[in-house]
Parts: C-alpha cells; sequence; structure tokens
C-alpha cells in the first residue's frame, strides 16, 4: 500500500509539476504580451471563473467521489457520476445562457467598460469547460487513475498554453485571445477524461441520488466560499483600491511564488483518497507524519531557491514594468507553504465534521477579508502580502490543533520552525550582501546546498534516507522499464 502511495504520489507529481510548469510558462506569456493592468484585468476574471464554479457545481464533484470510491457495484457507480455529470451539465448551461444575454451588463460591472461583451462571452463559455473537466479529473482522480489523471491534465495545460500562445501573441486576439486558449485546452481535457471514464457513465438521473449527493456536497460549499475568500480576497481587493495596475504587479509575484504549492498539490491528489481507504490502519498516522518530513524538505527548497533568486527569476519571466513584485514572492512564498498544509490535517475530513470545516473556512475568509481592508488602506500591497501571511499561519495552526482531536499525528513542528529560522537566516544574509554582487554569485549556490542538506540532517534520521532512495531507485526503474 505504501509503495503504491508512493508510485501515485510520484505520478500526481508528476502531473502537478506539468501544470505549473505551464502555469509558470504563462506568465511571460502573459506579462511580455499584456500591460499590467490588462493583466489584472485577466486574473480579476480568472478569480471570478473559480468562484462560479463552486456556486453552480455545488461541489458535487466531491460528493460524487466520495460517494462512488467503495462502491463495488458498477451500476450503482454508474447513477452516482452520470447523475452528477448531468447536474453539472445543466448548471453551466444556464450559465451561458443568462450570461451571454447579459454580458454587456457583466463587462460593466465587473471591468468598468461598456465595450467588453466578446470577452465576457467566453469568460463565460470557458467558465463551462472548466467546471466540466474538473469534475471529470476529479473522477479520475478519486477511481485512483492516476497515470490517466495525469495524461489528461497534461494534454489540458499543454494545448491551453499552446493555444494562448497562437490566439494572444500570434493572430494578436487581445484579451479574448486567453480565454480562447482555456475553452480549446478544456475541450480536449473533456474528451480525453471523457473517454478514459466512458465506462462509468450511462444515461442514468436519481433525483434521489442527486439529493443524497447535494445532501453531502452543499454543506461543503460555504467551506469551500471560505477557502476561495480566503486564498483569493487579496486580489478581489487590490482593484478596488489600487486598480488593476497594480493587481497586475502584484499578480505577477503571487504566481511565482505560488511555485511552492504544486509539490503539495500533487500529493494532495494521492494522499486524499489513500488516507480515506487507510485511516483505519494502526501505522497510518506515522506512515502520514514521514511523508509530511518529505514534502517540507522538497517545499522549503523551493521557498528558499525562490528567496535566493527572487531578481534572477522576474528578470527571466516578466517585463521590467513588474520588478516591484520582488517583494511579494519573497513573502507569499512561506504563505503559499502554510496554507497548502492542510492536507496534513485530514481529522475532520475523516471524521465528516463538514459544517465544522464551513465554520473554520468562514471563518479564515472573514478574518483574511478584514484583514486585507485595513492594512491595504495604511500599507497598500505590502499590507495585503502581510495579511495573507498571518492569516495563513494562525489558521495552519488551527486546523492542526482541531485535527488531532479526531486524527491524531505527531509532527516534528519544532524541527518545522527550525528549518523557517534557516530560510530567514538566508534572505537576511542575502539582504545585506546586496551590494556585494561578485560575492553573491558564488555564495548563492552555497547558501542554497548548505541550507537542504541541513534540512535532510533536521528532518530525518539516516536509516530513513536510506530507504527514501531506495523507494525512489524503485519508482525510477519502473517508469524507465514503461518507457522502453
Amino acid at each position: 500500500m505504501v509503495n503504491k502511495l508512493f508510485k501515485d504520489m510520484f505520478v500526481y507529481l508528476f502531473s502537478g509539476a506539468i501544470t505549473y510548469l505551464v502555469i509558470l510558462l504563462l506568465i511571460p506569456v502573459y506579462t511580455k504580451s499584456l500591460s499590467p493592468a490588462d493583466y489584472g484585468r485577466i486574473e480579476l476574471l480568472f478569480i471570478l471563473s473559480n468562484l462560479a464554479c463552486i456556486i453552480l457545481s455545488q461541489e458535487i464533484y466531491q460528493a460524487v467521489g466520495r460517494y462512488t470510491v467503495d462502491i463495488r457495484d458498477l451500476i450503482e457507480r454508474k447513477k452516482y457520476v452520470s447523475t452528477g455529470l448531468v447536474f453539472s451539465l445543466v448548471a453551466y448551461g444556464a450559465l451561458i445562457v443568462i450570461g451571454v444575454a447579459n454580458a454587456q451588463t457583466i463587462g460593466e460591472i465587473i471591468l468598468n467598460s461598456k465595450n467588453e461583451s466578446f470577452l465576457i462571452s467566453f469568460f463565460i463559455i470557458s467558465i463551462m469547460g472548466n467546471g466540466i473537466f474538473i469534475l471529470l479529473r476529479s473522477q479520475l482522480r478519486w477511481l485512483a487513475m492516476p497515470v490517466r489523471f495525469s495524461i489528461a491534465n497534461f494534454l489540458f495545460s499543454v494545448v491551453t498554453l499552446l493555444s494562448t500562445i497562437i490566439f494572444l501573441i500570434i493572430m494578436n486576439f487581445g484579451l479574448i485571445g486567453v480565454f480562447l486558449g482555456q475553452i480549446v485546452g478544456s475541450i480536449i481535457g473533456i474528451i480525453v477524461s471523457f473517454y478514459y471514464l466512458r465506462g462509468t457513465f450511462s444515461f442514468f438521473f436519481e433525483i434521489g441520488k442527486l439529493k443524497e449527493l447535494l445532501r453531502f456536497s452543499s454543506p461543503l460549499v460555504p467551506s469551500s466560499l471560505g477557502l476561495y475568500f480566503s486564498q483569493n480576497s487579496d486580489r478581489l481587493i487590490v482593484p478596488y483600491f489600487l486598480g488593476f495596475y497594480s493587481l497586475g504587479i502584484y499578480t505577477a509575484g503571487y504566481k511565482i511564488s505560488s511555485m511552492v504549492t504544486f509539490l503539495i498539490a500533487g500529493l494532495d491528489m494521492a494522499i486524499t483518497p489513500y488516507i480515506i481507504k487507510t485511516y483505519r490502519d494502526p501505522d497510518g498516522p506515522v506512515r502520514i507524519e514521514k511523508i509530511f518530513r518529505a514534502v517540507l524538505i522538497l517545499a522549503c527548497s523551493f521557498i528558499l531557491i525562490l528567496q535566493l533568486y527572487t531578481t534572477e527569476i522576474l528578470l527571466f519571466m516578466t517585463d521590467y514594468e513588474y520588478s516591484d513584485a520582488k517583494t511579494y514572492i519573497q513573502i507569499l512564498s512561506f504563505a503559499f507553504l502554510f496554507s497548502g498544509i492542510y492536507i496534513f490535517a485530514p481529522g475532520l475530513w475523516i471524521a465528516k465534521k463538514t459544517r465544522l470545516i464551513a465554520v473554520i473556512n468562514i471563518t479564515y475568509a472573514a478574518i483574511t477579508i478584514a484583514l486585507n481592508y485595513i492594512l491595504i488602506q495604511f500599507f497598500g500591497l505590502i499590507g495585503i502580502a502581510f495579511s495573507i501571511l498571518s492569516t495563513a499561519i494562525t489558521f495552519c495552526y488551527i486546523n492542526q490543533k482541531i485535527s488531532q482531536t479526531y486524527y491524531p499525528i505527531r509532527y516534528p513542528w519544532n524541527k518545522f520552525l527550525l528549518v523557517i529560522c534557516i530560510i530567514l537566516v538566508n534572505l537576511l544574509l542575502i539582504t545585506i550582501l546586496t551590494n556585494f554582487s561578485i560575492y553573491l554569485m558564488i555564495l548563492k549556490p552555497v547558501f542554497l546546498l548548505t541550507s537542504m542538506l541541513l534540512f535532510v540532517k533536521i528532518l530525518f534520521t539516516k536509516n530513513e534516507i536510506i530507504v527514501i532512495l531506495t523507494h525512489t531507485k524503485e519508482i525510477l526503474h519502473i517508469l524507465s522499464e514503461k518507457i522502453t
């Protein structure tokens, strides 16, 4: 079981790496083709697209996965999956009919412009494409099909990237080209995912099954909205106070610092179904704790790279207009780490305390929004960045504390804090030595290698390192055999 987890985790990490690589490649595509103001407009629309998906889907894809993962009766499984798909198609179809008919009004409300009807229409169509793809991709994950999940995700990501380059840069379609790329990518993702899942769908739609699914998923909607606003309220509030130009600058820093999450997101794909299947095992908590330490090493190493090479990364990935994003990268990379490790607090999910999860996430969102609103008025974008970091740390602590009540796992928090301190010391040294660029060229790699070795020394024993290396060799050997 553990070997399978590591293999699945590796596949999901690869898929996550491809997804985030595409996200990173899209940053220079956007920043070198669009002004910061236009980049800010695109980011606001992307954020609102995610909000629409939460509300319209009612998080039914989570219920479909949760109800079908243990069902062995193929007919029963088809009833749940097909009912969830029909519900989603109807919901998103209604959005297109209503949204396209009122595109001008929506454009005036969101972008403060009466001349964006075509942009808003393509934006709304892209919401349906992404929403249906999320449902199908999620089912591949719940049915433990990591390779097929990764293929669908890979094709979606790469086609989206290539289509965006064609429509935005080559054909010069402007902002509309961004959403045309999203639509083409989601169509390919849907076709591939549906092909892989063709045996799990049929012509079923049962009101009873729909009520059962919504009874599970509906309490998750407030929770998801809480998470949504806690994660996106910073970029929702910036245009109101500082305009779209500032949002574009902040978004560049936000996207680059989000590199930290690709490891955690990849692990989430593998570990959530794994926990549900094995949480009753006596050694389950011990295995999760070991995985937690491995993820810390990788994630903190990424953060350290971002801290040491922020200037170089910005010069490579953006235009000179985005140079002010440096400070936001240094702050937000830590925020992504603390907000991402929520997956290692599975107690409430295991205990099915969805209402308590909703209360925590809604509280998280309310405090984040309030703090964002206050700090942006006094400190601008720096205030927003520190608001996100402080709330991420606070609710990481709260989630872990409550989770321990339902599913105790002994995490080495003292060692985690020591690793964070090492990163901060590196940042301090780099700041002090800023004017000695010649020495920094030599010292940065030394700082990086030394710190990574310290991370391993602090978080793992010698025997554990040997076991990890052995598992890694086995996985690479299996992959090489499949390739050949």
